[in-house]
This record gives C-alpha cells, structure tokens and sequence, in this order.
C-alpha cells in the first residue's frame, strides 16, 4: 500500500487490518445494507474446471469489499479474459486476502474467527488453507489482525501479517513465531509477504522498504529503498522464474506512483528509480495506487489502483481493467489484493 510521507502519520495497511474485525461484527449481527454479494456483481458465471491442457485463460482471485454500511469482505474470480466471474465458494464465509500456492494447488485465506477455530482472548480472525483438488480446507493459526500471507514453494512454510508483526508458521500449525515485531523502526507495519525460490528468504514491503529475512529469524535485511519511514508498501512480486521482481512505489517525492521491475540478483545495491519502469499510476479514488502486484504464469502482471485491479504485460503497454463492471456502482465498492492462480486449478 502507498501513501505519500507528507499525506500524514496514519497506517493504512493497519486500517485495513480493521476490516475482518467489522465483517465479524457485521455477521454477528445479522444485517447489512447496500449491496448484496452474496447475489453476485457482475458477470455471474459458475466456476469451471480445467483439463490437463488448461485451454482457458488463468484465474485471478482478489478481494471485493462494499464499504457502505457494515463492510463486506468476500474473495471473487475470474479469468484473465474476463469470463467465468464469480464469487469463490469456501467453507467458511467473509474469506479475504486471497494467496496462492506457487504451484496452484492451494489456497490460503483469512477470515472473521469461525466457531470451529476455538480461539482467545485478542483472538479476532483465522488463517485457512484450501486445496483446490479435494475442495477442502484445514486451519492454519488464529489470531488478531490478520490480513496478508504466503506459503513457501515446497509447502512447507506460511508467513503472515499479524497487526504489525510479520510472523511465520510451519503450514500444519507447527512452530509459529515472529519474524519482525512491529511497528518497525520507520513506524509501520509489514506488507505482504512472499517467498524466494529457495523456500526460507521472506520478502516484504515496510515503510518504503523492501526487505528480506529468513524464515527462522535470521538474517534481516534491506534489499531496496523507495522513500524510508514514507508509510508507504512497496510489496514485491516474483516472476514465474524468480528471477526478477515487480514493486508498486514511488521513489521520490516527486516521482509518480509506479510499477517497477528489477533483476532479483542485483538487490541490494540497486536504486528505487533505476528499476524498469513498467507503468505509471495517477492517484486514484483510495489508497490503492500501485499495490499488491502479482505476476502470472502468463507473463502479465496483475495490480490494484483505486479501486480496481488492473493487468498489464511485463513488457509493459497498457493496462486493463478487469473489474470495471463490479466497481461502477458509484464509489460503494472497491477490489484490491489480486493474486494470479498458476496451472489448471478448479477454483470453485
């Protein structure tokens, strides 16, 4: 998430921490005004599957939030043509913050505290993986204030944003721990992370930083600057090969909001603004400016920007919105938080 350091000292990735707190209440009570997502916006259609040969386009999964009255939070697909949309049918109901396994195969989300995830005092939300083949799901961790996570390319390890703490456990619940507690020492929390190929080096986006750490809790350490302690996130994304990055940042006060790519093994030591510049990216009508990319195996980038996500070719050109049928309803709905699904997933 991005915000400019002279826009004032408010978190807004911490305000949307917030967000499954009010879908749990909302549910709580029973009622809600505005539109109704359980109806479907959009182009409605049922999920397909997929043969071996994957003949459709990929799926992007992301959030969708109604923001009048109580705040609704649920996870909707569709495929990268815009056909198939839907809202994804999960076993626990308010699913959000959408991240996918590197192979495709599953699905992590978090959502307001279920009755079967127990839970404690402080305890407001819980993180579930799905897998995509048998349609099932199982709990990874409850906790408070969860919103991104991601798991490591050999299964066997999640990290997660916990309020201001960036965290990792191993995915059947085992040896959960912090990474980095926060807020950090530029006064912000952490993005969302992701994991390099090597399955133990966590990145993340903190107070126009990129950094880098181990998933034992080694090892911290800064790979880029943008503008540090600018309350912004500039969340990296792999490539399919690894080999390089896309950021959402600005690099400067007077540099536009942007998405940028940089070669993976030239960080650290590279500069914000001598990364490829793949689009710019005008204020919009909410905080998301150039946020959360998410690069697919078909080699174009998904992003959020105001209120809609958007994809572009890594080679650059211009981007697209995929979501403009569900946001035209005059300010009350917003997508954010795109993820591509790799391979032939049944998303359902």
């Amino acid at each position: 998430m991005i915000r400019r350091a002279s826009s004032g000292p408010r978190d807004v990735r911490r305000a949307r921490a917030s967000w499954l707190g009010l879908v749990a209440l909302a549910a709580a009570c029973g009622s809600r005004t505005g539109l109704d997502l359980g109806a479907g916006v959009g182009p409605s259609q049922p999920a397909q599957g997929f043969d071996a040969g994957c003949p459709q386009a990929p799926w992007l999964l992301f959030d969708v939030m109604e923001h009048e009255g109580p705040i609704y939070l649920r996870i909707y697909a569709t495929h990268a043509d815009g056909t198939g949309g839907h809202f994804v049918i999960l076993p626990h109901d308010h699913a959000a913050f959408p991240s996918v396994s590197p192979d495709g195969t599953k699905l992590l989300y978090a959502t307001a505290l279920p009755p079967d995830a127990g839970g404690g005092p402080d305890v407001d939300s819980a993180l579930y993986v799905y897998d995509f083949a048998s349609h099932s799901d199982s709990l990874v961790v409850t906790t408070s204030q969860l919103t991104y996570s991601a798991l490591s390319p050999d299964g066997r390890f999640v990290s997660y944003v916990s309020g201001y703490t960036l965290r990792a456990i191993g995915s059947d619940g085992s040896n959960d721990h912090a990474l980095l507690s926060g807020p950090s020492d530029q006064g912000s929390g952490y993005g969302h992370p992701t994991f390099a190929a090597d399955s133990r080096t966590v990145l993340y986006g903190t107070g126009g930083e990129v950094g880098a750490i181990e998933v034992d809790g080694s090892g911290d350490r800064n790979l880029l600057d943008a503008i540090p302690g600018s309350f912004q996130y500039p969340n990296p994304a792999f490539s399919p090969d690894y080999q390089r990055i896309v950021v959402g940042a600005f690099c400067s006060q007077t540099s536009p909001y942007a998405l940028r790519i940089y070669a993976y093994s030239s960080l650290p030591g590279t500069t914000c603004d001598s990364g490829q510049l793949l689009v710019d990216v005008n204020d919009g009508a909410s905080f998301n400016l150039a946020n959360d990319p998410s690069w697919g195996p078909d080699g174009r980038i998904a992003y959020a920007s105001g209120k809609d996500v958007w994809i572009i070719e890594a080679t650059g050109g211009t981007p697209t919105s995929l979501t403009a049928a569900l946001t035209a309803d005059g300010g009350t709905v917003q997508a954010a938080d795109p993820v591509w699904v790799p391979g032939c997933a049944d998303v359902p």
